[in-house]
Formats: C-alpha cells, sequence, structure tokens
C-alpha cells in the first residue's frame, strides 16, 4: 500500500509504502499539497485515517532566577496549543494528575511540563512534554534543580538576582569539573552601580565552595570555563 502528495501542478511524491501490515503508520504531508493519493493492493485496505493532532507547549513568559531565603525561585507561563479536532486536552506537571486544559498557566521553573489530547471514539494522541528552563543570560534550572546529576553554566557566563533578604548570607556552589589542565571558576557580585567584586576563584574542582553574599549585591555572575560547570547552587 502506498501514500502519495500531489500538487497543484499533478506532480507526486510518495509519502509512504508499507507491506503487509495491520498497523498504523504516520503520514506528514506536504506544504504544496492539495490532495493525497491512497493506493493499496488486493489483500491490504484502510481501517481508519486519523488526524495526528500533536499538541504544542511554549513557555511565553519568564520572571529572572533569584536567590531569595526559601532558595533560587523562577516561573515560567506555559501555554499549549493543541489542534481543534481534540474533543479533550489534558496537562500535567512532573508526576502529579492529569488536568483538563483551560488556558495559560504558571509553574516553577524547571518542572516538566506533559501534554495530550484524546480525539473521536476516545483515540489518544501521542503526547508531548517540555522541560522548562530560565531565559537565556540566567543562570539554568538544572543548576538549583536539587539534582546533583545535573549540571548547567558550563563555559557560560550567567546571572542570578540577590533579593535583599539574602545579602550578607552565604551560599554553598557545587562544580562539576570534567578533566584537563588549568580551568577555572568564578563567581561575582554585581551592585547597583554596575560595579563588580570577585567572590570566589576556583580551578579543576569537583568540591563545594562557600560564597558570602555582599550587603550591596543585587545580582551574582557565575562564569566558568570550558571544562568546569555548576552542578548545583544551594544556601
Amino acid at each position: 500500500a502506498w501514500v502519495y502528495s500531489v500538487n497543484s501542478n499533478g506532480n507526486e511524491t510518495r509519502l509512504l509504502s508499507v507491506d503487509r501490515t495491520n498497523e498504523e503508520h504516520e503520514v506528514t504531508i506536504p506544504n504544496d499539497a492539495i490532495k493525497l493519493k491512497f493506493a493499496t493492493q488486493a489483500n491490504m485496505a484502510i481501517n481508519e485515517i486519523t488526524i495526528y493532532a500533536e499538541p504544542k507547549i511554549t513557555s511565553t513568559e519568564y520572571t529572572a532566577p533569584t536567590l531569595t531565603a526559601s532558595g533560587i525561585t523562577a516561573t515560567s507561563r506555559i501555554a499549549i496549543d493543541y489542534f481543534t479536532y481534540t474533543n479533550k486536552n489534558y496537562y500535567k506537571i512532573d508526576n502529579n494528575q492529569w488536568t483538563e486544559y483551560s488556558g495559560a498557566f504558571t509553574v516553577n521553573t524547571g518542572s516538566t511540563v506533559y501534554a495530550k489530547s484524546e480525539g473521536k471514539n476516545n483515540i489518544a494522541f501521542p503526547e508531548q512534554y517540555l522541560v522548562t528552563d530560565t531565559t537565556e543570560g540566567y543562570i539554568e534550572a538544572k543548576c538549583f534543580d536539587n539534582d546533583y546529576e545535573n549540571y548547567g553554566c558550563r563555559g557560560k557566563t550567567e546571572l542570578l538576582l540577590v533579593d535583599e533578604s539574602m545579602r550578607g548570607k552565604k551560599i554553598l556552589v557545587n562544580y562539576e569539573y570534567f578533566g584537563g589542565n588549568n580551568y577555572e571558576a568564578w563567581v561575582y557580585s554585581v551592585n547597583s552601580n554596575g560595579n563588580e567584586t570577585r567572590l570566589l576563584s576556583v580551578r579543576c574542582t569537583n568540591e563545594e565552595h562557600e560564597v558570602t553574599i555582599p550587603n550591596d549585591a543585587i545580582k551574582l555572575k557565575f562564569e566558568t570555563q570550558s571544562n568546569m560547570a555548576i552542578n548545583e547552587i544551594s544556601i
């Protein structure tokens, strides 16, 4: 059995070719298609043609990660675009229960958002997921997800805002080192005038290091060379 697309010039493109199958097969329709042609031999037939209704999950707004007395906080605004053919649309956050989707919602950055749809005759469409992260230039969610197996900020410069409650307090920065010679990492504080003060300088380390935040800090700047990364930043 075969499936072809046909464009406005009458040109055909084969999209699918199957042999002796009782299974479901996915077909992507080209942008220039005006019709599809289905061809089957004597002992092949089509049970059903359905729409592959894959939801699209997007982060539409972010709050910058901020160091507070309760840890690093950041949020992402999530919108999900479901295909109109579906009957019911659902989402869930991490390992929580599925909830029927009614509009955009906010999650803690670092959460995983899942989406799925149900079509006519209770046909279930494939699930999609998105691991939320911070906006470009700010410390990645992997650096404050309480998982020391993940790492972020490898070979990068990233920022973390500082709440007033954390000025004069200490944090711990746990580094990941991938080998090689003389790879370094640094932490700087930045005040309201844009002046920077180096708080930490380390080299080739897999250890946790203590950083004291100055009283005038409004943000921290984390900088790593290519073979250094941050596993976790904690209070």
